[in-house]
């Protein structure tokens, strides 16, 4: 009789831990390969994110490719995969490289300069465009970070006084810009540098805690 209720339970702590590997197995595959919730702490995206932290959902871009190519993709979803050229992995007029990206996009990327650590930014430039390494030389009044970007690249084509005192940057191929939005407290490109493509981890569509909602890209055109 002892025997079979050790082999009994034996069987049921055999099953629970073969269920509990399964599942760790598979919030590994999602976290990995379709999409991560992530606490962002820290008041370098403010006003878009809490200082005390919020929980955000951050999609894969592999993922993001492959559900632009379903038949109900979104027409803005497709636009941000452009048709690839047979043998070539990306278009080549494509500044993200195949990886949907655009100005105004919030990103969850790994740290340049400590792989342990990631950061939520905001993409300001693309591979070949050229910016001003700080908006807040000579567009203090515009809080936004990615209007006050388009609205000193369109100052650029302007008179050169307008901006003789200010660093610009060109951006290499397979490169973004990442900025906070709270330029006046945030470690981003502007100390780093240009963040490599590869490094960029997901694209954030969410906030799920506090007050959820969408968080859509926030480029205005001025």
């Amino acid at each position: 009789m002892a025997w079979a209720k050790a082999s009994q339970w034996t069987r049921q702590a055999t099953r629970l831990s073969v269920f509990t590997v399964q599942m760790m197995c598979a919030v590994h595959l999602i976290n990995q390969h379709i999409f991560e919730v992530r606490m962002c702490k820290g008041a370098s995206m403010l006003p878009t994110l809490s200082p005390s932290g919020d929980l955000v959902v951050h999609l894969r871009l592999p993922f993001l490719r492959f559900l632009s190519e379903l038949p109900f993709a979104s027409a803005e979803l497709k636009e941000r995969f452009p048709p690839v050229p047979k043998g070539l992995p990306c278009a080549k007029t494509d500044p993200s490289m195949g990886q949907g990206l655009k100005i105004g996009d919030m990103v969850v990327a790994t740290s340049p300069t400590d792989p342990t650590r990631t950061v939520c930014k905001r993409i300001l430039g693309m591979g070949g465009d050229t910016i001003l390494v700080d908006p807040r030389d000579v567009a203090s009044g515009l809080t936004d970070a990615a209007a006050a970007h388009h609205e000193l690249a369109r100052m650029l084509e302007g008179p050169q006084g307008l901006y003789h005192a200010t660093r610009i940057v060109t951006i290499p191929k397979g490169h973004v810009w990442l900025a906070g939005d709270n330029l006046a407290n945030s470690t981003d490109s502007r100390h780093y540098g240009p963040v490599p493509l590869a490094l960029v981890k997901g694209r954030v569509v969410a906030r799920i805690y506090p007050r959820p909602q969408w968080l859509h890209n926030a480029l205005q055109y001025l």
